[in-house]
């Protein structure tokens, strides 16, 4: 952990050519305090809860950058 958020990196042992459409990753416990999160450089679409965060990820990309308030 960061002191101001995560660094996570997906590692995913899964046929590619099966499985094409991104995760949907669930943190719980982190509710507004997520400022943003990216991968591969882009913004990923956050959708906030009192006490979870849900957003769409590339199983194959690169890190995952989570970022606090």
């Amino acid at each position: 952990m960061l002191e101001n958020g995560y660094n996570i990196t997906p590692h995913l042992d899964m046929n590619a050519q099966l499985f094409t459409e991104p995760l949907t990753m669930v943190l719980k416990s982190v509710g507004n305090r997520v400022s943003e999160i990216r991968q591969d450089g882009k913004k990923r679409f956050l959708k906030k809860d009192a006490d979870k965060v849900l957003f769409d990820f590339n199983l194959y990309g690169v890190m995952i950058q989570i970022r606090f308030i």
